[in-house]
């Protein structure tokens, strides 16, 4: 079992030639017929065109009514009238249950109301929920072409491997959670396309004008307003996060042409109340996710940069006493393009999840005796 998966972005030549098995590091793996693959539904190949957000919801509600495997559900809508939409991914026996699954989630989350005794007996049965949030930023727009292939990875792939994962973990995705920026962002740069890309980082077509895309409709960054909630955006995610209370949340983004992949655990210092399992933990997953790297022997680094801050959404998980995580991929200046091979960021969380998971019953139960980190030797 593969713990954790990525794909990485490729540069595409004028004619936009991808790289054979760009989308997957797993080529021996068998697909059902009866999903379309994002390729099969869209007309291109991920990564040969941005996807307009309307187009990318009319695929996840095409997957929904193929498979039992996923459930979509919207959670509001945009200042500019686009729905906001989340997706279940998970066996169909779970979906049978989620509500169950659901509320037992809830009350492992609660240490004043559930014993300890009882949490032990609801994990014996219980699968861990894991969220995934992309391009809250709406310039950073390659995520969410991520999301759509994580999606069809996950649904329709037929491994025994895969099964597992579906049973041992819900997954709620939010595949797009600022698409008034990207289609912002997206309009822009078809705008822009040109037979060669610009190579030249000054080049127009690296640069998106002011407003850009990376805030929503009134211009506001949203991975500020995790915490604050002023907008309907941020309002409607951390309603549906709160209704799940993931052990895991991971948020996707883009940086500087200049670094690779950013991977956890961030920096430090982080807030003296985060209890001790909180850096042991991020360690684990930033070690498995080295482990895909090191294997697949593409550049990372961890720990230099990311601050605490509680309204980011690799923090605020973590001042609810969950895991959160981020991470982050170059764009590189010679292929403006190359911000949309997006699969970089198909990831699977399988394998290190059993490992951890008995020790996030005692995480999520908040059982932290010291204020303060220990001395846990981390990844440099």
């Amino acid at each position: 079992m593969v713990s954790i998966l990525f794909c990485i972005g490729s540069k595409l030549d004028a004619q936009n030639i991808l790289v054979p098995n760009y989308l997957s590091f797993e080529p021996e793996l068998n697909y059902s017929g009866t999903i379309p693959s994002p390729k099969q539904f869209l007309g291109y190949e991920l990564g040969e065109a941005f996807t307009l957000y309307a187009h990318v919801v009319d695929y996840f509600e095409k997957i929904d009514e193929l498979s039992d495997k996923i459930v979509v559900k919207n959670y509001g809508k945009t200042y500019e009238d686009r729905p906001l939409m989340y997706a279940i991914i998970t066996s169909s026996a779970n979906h049978q249950r989620l509500e169950e699954i659901r509320q037992n989630n809830l009350k492992l989350s609660d240490p004043l109301s559930t014993p300890l005794v009882e949490a032990q007996a609801l994990m014996k049965n219980q699968p861990l929920v894991v969220s995934y949030s992309y391009n809250i930023h709406g310039n950073e727009a390659s995520s969410t072409e991520a999301a759509m292939q994580v999606a069809y990875r996950l649904i329709a792939a037929n491994d025994p491997a895969t099964q597992k994962l579906l049973d041992d973990v819900v997954f709620v995705m939010y595949p797009c959670i600022n698409p008034d920026g990207r289609d912002r962002y997206v309009a822009w740069y078809k705008s822009m396309q040109r037979m060669m890309p610009g190579k030249e980082p000054y080049d127009l077509d690296h640069h998106d004008p002011w407003p850009n895309g990376r805030t929503n409709h009134y211009w506001f960054d949203l991975n500020r307003d995790w915490v604050w909630g002023v907008h309907p955006e941020s309002r409607g995610h951390t309603a549906v996060y709160q209704q799940w209370m993931p052990q895991l949340h991971t948020d996707y983004h883009e940086m500087g042409y200049n670094n690779n992949y950013f991977t956890v655990p961030g920096t430090t210092p982080r807030n003296f109340l985060l209890p001790d399992r909180y850096e042991p933990l991020a360690d684990t997953i930033g070690r498995a996710n080295a482990n895909a790297f090191n294997r697949h022997q593409i550049s990372y680094y961890t720990r230099e940069d990311y601050d605490f801050y509680p309204s980011y959404g690799s923090s605020y998980p973590s001042v609810m006493a969950r895991l959160g995580c981020w991470w982050s991929k170059a764009v590189y200046l010679e292929d403006e393009l190359s911000k949309q091979t997006m699969a970089r960021f198909l990831l699977c969380v399988s394998a290190f999840l059993t490992i951890t998971s008995p020790r996030l019953l005692p995480y999520k139960k908040g059982q932290s005796a010291k204020p303060f980190f220990s001395n846990t030797p981390m990844m440099r």
